[in-house]
């Protein structure tokens, strides 16, 4: 009697059991971690916003015309196909896509083409620093940050994303402001637009973090390549800094009011009038250059005897041989003077344990 109990007992529960799981009949389980679009929502806000934090939402190909918005949960939305065959679209009505809920590193943006934002393509707002990676941001728009604005101590990681053709007052392709420090790595800015830093534009104490990075082929008023405002400190390692514009001849990189940015293993070549410029009217400025390539040498931070240089070792002024930058390439060519001319120290090794390369190929992270 005992044994017929337990297995009566056991095929209840298993009958049970049966009737909770996902048959296919109910698309829209909100329990289940993984949620597809648009097998089971048939957007990705929606899908969103039936997410838990640590679901992961996967987006097959299509152009999603809606403006998203992570609403602090730390997911995943990844693409199942990539940037050339799923856009996010958001149709000039906002953010394409917004985080202003204090996302972490954990809330994850992965494989697409983001465009048509009007108040960012990215936005990362009050204290939220996501994982932005595996993106190409275009044809966006904002006062701050056309392809990303960084606010309010907001710090997203970065990498592989090219950001083209977007357009700000200030920072055409990123804005950082006020304690906000993103941190870049195998990041293409080029050909964006702004009043004030084409590439980059930086302020009030935002720190951003530089490794392997393109800044080419922007165009500004002041600050062609980067503008860097009110205390911010960036950190430029393994940077290109070329071929930029500034309407009013105001360098490739542009620095105004108390603020001390380094470069190691960065070039600053062919940008207008001076490689870096000086402001002259606000407080004094320094600058720490290591191990980079600087048009014009030491003279090619026009400082206006408004701040402190500080020229270290290993720097040079070479034409880094560029192998087509016409066409958007700026590997170094066999022969340059760049090649194995960077910091010596092995943690800034290229990939393949040689010496450091100077420029957005050389380091630990050039192999992109």
């Amino acid at each position: 009697m005992k044994v017929i109990i337990l297995l009566l007992s056991s095929f209840f529960i298993l009958l049970i059991l049966s009737s909770c799981s996902d048959n296919g009949s109910n698309p829209v389980d909100t329990n289940k971690s993984l949620i597809r679009v648009p097998d089971d929502y048939p957007t990705i806000q929606l899908a969103i916003d039936a997410a838990n934090s640590n679901d992961s939402i996967l987006v097959s190909p299509g152009r999603y015309i809606e403006n998203i918005n992570f609403k602090g949960k730390n997911i995943k939305v990844r693409s199942t196909e990539g940037i050339s065959n799923t856009v996010i679209d958001g149709d000039g009505k906002g953010s394409t896509v917004t985080f202003n809920s204090s996302e972490s590193e954990n809330a994850i943006l992965d494989g697409f083409t983001i465009i048509n934002g009007s108040k960012s393509g990215i936005l990362c707002d009050s204290n939220s620093s996501p994982t932005l990676r595996n993106l190409r941001i275009t044809s966006s728009r904002s006062s701050y940050g056309g392809g990303i604005g960084c606010l309010n101590s907001s710090s997203p990681s970065i990498n592989s994303v090219t950001l083209i053709g977007n357009n700000a007052e200030y920072g055409g392709g990123i804005y950082c402001w006020n304690n906000s420090s993103p941190h870049l790595q195998n990041v293409r800015i080029t050909g964006n637009f702004a009043t004030d830093g084409g590439g980059l534009s930086c302020s009030e104490s935002s720190n951003p973090i530089l490794e392997s990075v393109l800044i080419v082929q922007n165009t500004a008023a002041y600050g062609g390549g980067v503008e860097i405002l009110f205390n911010a400190s960036p950190v430029f390692k393994n940077v290109t800094i070329a071929d930029n514009t500034s309407i009013l001849s105001l360098g490739g990189i542009y620095c105004n009011v108390s603020l001390d940015p380094i470069l190691i293993n960065t070039i600053v070549w062919n940008n207008p009038l001076s490689a870096i410029y000086f402001q002259t009217t606000n407080s004094p400025n320094s600058i720490t250059v290591s191990y980079s390539n600087i048009e014009g040498g030491r003279s090619g931070i026009k400082d206006n005897n408004h701040g402190t240089v500080n020229w270290l070792d290993g720097n040079i002024n070479y034409d880094p041989l560029f192998v087509d930058p016409e066409n958007g390439d700026y590997h170094l060519q066999v022969g340059s003077p760049c090649i194995d001319k960077g910091d010596s120290t092995s943690a800034f090794n290229d990939y393949d344990g040689s010496r450091n390369d100077i420029g957005a190929y050389g380091g630990p992270f050039g192999n992109w």
